[in-house]
């Protein structure tokens, strides 16, 4: 169940676990606390790790969406904004794609549902108007967006036009929003529908109506129509997820008294399964997450009385097949809004909010692949808000939340923290060379590098070679390929060959010392 957010200030937490190959995932460090003070107000939380190891965080403050993105090296960039104007009460978002792209969608005082999107590595456009809300009610003046990696975007909202409307609009990379379609409609009310885009272009839309509690999907892959609706199961509260390879997951609260959760899986170009009880009543809390692979983590509280709780994971197959629950934490007391994130090597973050205690704060834990959940770790204390948590490759990880006072319009800080790598990380970070050799002409010529850790190549030479590109093959190899200088050919030219010592350095970065290997290469005229 999703909480309606509120105007507060957000802090922001980035935890960065070190990098390995896909084969050897290296784990995640130690967070390195207390947070750094990035802004100070706003709302609404977002986050995302691309490939490299670049965090973009958003949010919204006066009256604008905020984005900021932090290196490696923990060089925070200026903040990026789109202005947005919001009727009283309404709820902006912003969803983020690992490589950066940013789709910011909001309803405006004239009842318009609104898109704004910013490419990778550019700005934001001009916003684009897809839909409206129809009559005004305040709780039907909501956009949910959701964003594939490629930045595939899809947006649902409910439109009011005597009844209740389920519309869509989709966009494919680099083009604007098709005409809104209308999937569903109704004299019954009708809560927030759900999106989740799959790493093949579908789009997943869920809702549920009321009195009836029918649980509705309908998909749509780009260029297609919508396809449905198909009727899952009783019950409420639809909370919807996709994966990389087209894996889409829709968990759901069952009963009222002692609500169950339950989740259904369709496989990529499959059905969806039977729906399966991950959790008997009384459930308090739920979220969902897909793996690239099509991994279903399932996070639920399980409430055990008035003021405990229990924090668990279930695991689920493409089939809808589920382990036995893995219990996330020991603690009890106060538990509320977890978020969980799987990155590509199969690592598992949470991240949860602790209010009304004596401990409040903002928690997190981490399960390695193979492992067991390790010990929680109290990101920061004070009274939280909503944490948000996205974990990278080789298990780098990165969390958001709002922690402040009690009142709706209380300030707090926009905060940053990082972690440090595991102490083995350095010793297993290595390089090696392949493909070097004599190079015949003066056109130059290439060698390929791989490494056991990812992380960045220079060449350093005595001038003779300039380095022309570096071609990134995989995520832990690439080709470097490299020509004489002027000079250099005029030798050549003159001698017939030459010879030229080249040094190969490797940074593996967090702190680790580079690497350095010598070779010499042999330019002979042909």
């Amino acid at each position: 169940m999703k909480r309606v957010l509120v105007p507060l200030l957000i802090s922001i937490a980035l935890a960065f676990g070190v990098q390995a190959t896909v084969a050897s995932a290296a784990p995640q460090g130690s967070w390195l606390l207390p947070a750094t003070e990035l802004a100070p107000s706003g709302f609404g939380r977002q986050i995302a790790i691309d490939s490299r190891g670049v965090v973009t965080a958003g949010w919204f403050a006066s009256g604008s969406a905020q984005l900021i993105e932090r290196s490696i090296g923990g060089q925070v960039s200026p903040v990026d904004s789109v202005p947005i104007s919001l009727y009283d009460y309404t709820d902006p978002r912003v969803v983020i794609a690992p490589d950066g792209t940013t789709a910011v969608a909001w309803v405006s005082p004239e009842r318009q549902v609104k898109v704004a999107i910013r490419e990778a590595q550019g700005s934001f456009g001009m916003p684009q108007e897809i839909g409206r809300v129809g009559l005004f009610d305040d709780n039907y003046a909501r956009v949910q967006v959701a964003m594939a990696d490629d930045g595939t975007t899809c947006a649902t909202w409910v439109e009011r036009d005597g009844g209740y409307n389920v519309m869509a609009s989709m966009r494919s990379p680099g083009q604007g929003f098709e005409m809104p379609a209308k999937l569903f409609g109704s004299t019954e009310e009708i809560g927030d529908p759900q999106v989740a885009v799959g790493g093949d272009g579908t789009c997943l839309v869920a809702w549920s109506g009321y009195p009836s509690s029918k649980v509705r999907v309908m998909t749509k892959r780009p260029r297609d129509r919508f396809r449905g609706p198909e009727v899952l199961g009783d019950g409420s509260v639809p909370i919807v997820a996709a994966g990389k390879d087209g894996t889409t997951s829709v968990m759901w609260s069952q009963g009222e008294a002692a609500p169950s959760a339950r989740i259904s899986v369709r496989p990529h170009g499959g059905d969806f399964s039977k729906s399966t009880e991950v959790s008997p009543g009384p459930v308090n809390l739920q979220n969902i997450e897909v793996s690239e692979d099509g991994v279903t983590e399932a996070l639920i509280v399980k409430q055990v009385d008035l003021d405990n709780s229990i924090l668990q994971v279930r695991t689920g197959d493409q089939r809808g097949r589920f382990s036995r629950p893995a219990r996330v934490t020991s603690m009890t007391e106060g538990i509320n809004f977890p978020e969980v994130s799987v990155g590509p090597d199969g690592t598992v973050n949470v991240a949860w909010e602790v209010g009304y205690t004596n401990h409040d704060g903002v928690y997190s834990a981490t399960k390695l692949p193979g492992q067991r959940f390790g010990p929680s770790v109290l990101l920061a204390a004070g009274f939280p808000w909503f944490p948000q948590v996205a974990t990278g490759r080789n298990g780098k990880a990165a969390a958001i939340w709002g922690i402040g006072g009690f009142g709706k319009f209380e300030p707090t800080n926009v905060e940053i923290a990082v972690t440090e790598p595991d102490s083995a990380y350095c010793s297993r970070a290595k390089f090696r060379i392949r493909r070097f050799r004599a190079v015949s002409g003066l056109k130059g010529g290439r060698f390929r590098v791989e490494l056991k850790s990812p992380g960045d190549v220079l060449i350093r030479n005595s001038g003779r070679i300039v380095p022309v590109k570096r071609h990134r093959e995989t995520a832990d190899s690439f080709t470097v390929s490299f020509k004489p200088t002027r000079k250099l050919v005029k030798r050549l030219r003159r001698r017939g060959h030459a010879k030229i010592k080249l040094r190969v350095i490797y940074k593996p970065g967090f702190g680790c010392s580079r690497r350095l290997k010598k070779r010499t290469v042999r330019f002979v005229t042909s």
